[in-house]
Parts: C-alpha cells; structure tokens; sequence
C-alpha cells in the first residue's frame, strides 16, 4: 500500500508471524492475495537470528553478522546448504536435524548435529575466529540462495517485474541487492519500517483501503 506499484509480487520474510514464517502475495490495486506461506518455525528469520547468537552477537545485531560475512572463506558453505533445502515451487525447507528451537527455543536452538558439523558457540568477550567468519559468510550465502529461490518463485507463478520485500529478512540489503540483479524483477521496494515496527502502519493501511 505504500509501495510505488499499482501491482506487485509481495514476500513477507521474518522470525516468525501469527501463523507463518514467510508468506507470499499477489498484490493488485488495494487487494492483496495470499498464496504459498511456510510453517511457523520453517523460517529463515530464526536461523540468522540464532546462528547470529551462536556468533556470541546480541539480537538485533544480525547486521554485523552480514558484514562479517565479507570477510569468512568457504569453509562451511557446502555443509550449510544442508540447514536448509531448496526444493520446488520457489520454496524451501530448514532442515530441523540441525535445530532443537521448535522444542527448546533461545535455551537450546542447535542440535548435537549443528554443534559437530559448525563448532561451539562463541562467548562475547572471545576474540572473532576465522571459523566464525567462515560459519557468517555460510549463512549470508544459503540465506542469499533462499531468498532468490523464493523470489523467483514467486515470480514464476506471477510474472511481474515489480516485488515488494518485507520483514526482517528483507533487511538484509546484499540478499536484496542480488535479487534485482540477478531475477527478472525490474524494481524491487522494500519499506522503510521492514521489521516489526512496520505491523502497526501496515494494519492501518490495509483496514483504510478496505472501505
């Protein structure tokens, strides 16, 4: 509703919302249109939030994560691909063998099997590790690999040149850099209120077009 667009493609991408972690719409005039959405904890949001924490960072702070990411080697690249699966239709899958948080939650979000395969958390008053900025860089590319599989997805089942990203996964400005570059969307607009600051403006302006 704020966007420049008369039409769009809309991805909402975060932790988690009322019943869904990433929903995809149809966007037309003051109309919008579910269709595809992942499960609660089927979310990219919670991965980069958590293995943000594993980094020995504070939430909110995945930012830095993204900017470390520019400075980790391949090392874990491969093997992190197998957190979370592409699979077809523009969706994917995070692969819960390596997570406990959808029993245990920010007590215990990593399984044995993510703790074997990426190391130990680091504390925050440890020095940063060439492991961590391998295991950043990790995550920004499979989150990067996601996000342009959902987009193109989306853009499959609705061919427009224009999307919309919100939520807090959409904050993250070099996934969305390579979503203009490398798909067939011609403009992408994310909004300045992306994260959960946005639900309030985002409520009212649908309830006003509704009339």
């Amino acid at each position: 509703f704020a966007s420049p667009f008369v039409e769009a493609n809309v991805l909402v991408m975060d932790g988690y919302g009322d019943d869904a972690a990433t929903s995809c719409y149809v966007g037309a005039g003051n109309q919008l249109t579910r269709g595809w959405h992942s499960a609660f904890f089927n979310s990219l949001g919670m991965i980069y939030t958590f293995v943000t924490g594993h980094l020995g960072f504070r939430m909110f702070e995945e930012g830095t994560v993204m900017a470390l990411a520019a400075h980790g080697d391949d090392t874990y690249v491969a093997r992190f691909r197998d957190t979370i699966h592409l699979v077809e239709d523009g969706r994917y899958q995070v692969n819960m063998d390596y997570f406990t948080y959808d029993r245990y939650g920010l007590l215990r979000p990593f399984s044995d099997k993510f703790l074997a395969v990426f190391g130990p958390a680091r504390q925050p008053d440890e020095p940063v590790t060439d492991r961590h900025k391998a295991l950043a860089r990790a995550l920004q590319i499979r989150i990067e690999e996601a996000v342009l599989h959902v987009a193109r997805g989306a853009a499959a089942r609705n061919p427009s040149r224009n999307l919309v990203l919100s939520g807090g996964v959409a904050l993250n400005c070099v996934a969305n850099a390579r979503v203009l570059a490398e798909t067939d969307y011609e403009n992408v607009w994310v909004p300045p209120c992306a994260s959960d600051t946005g639900a309030p403006l985002g409520a009212a302006l649908w309830h006003y077009h509704q009339k």
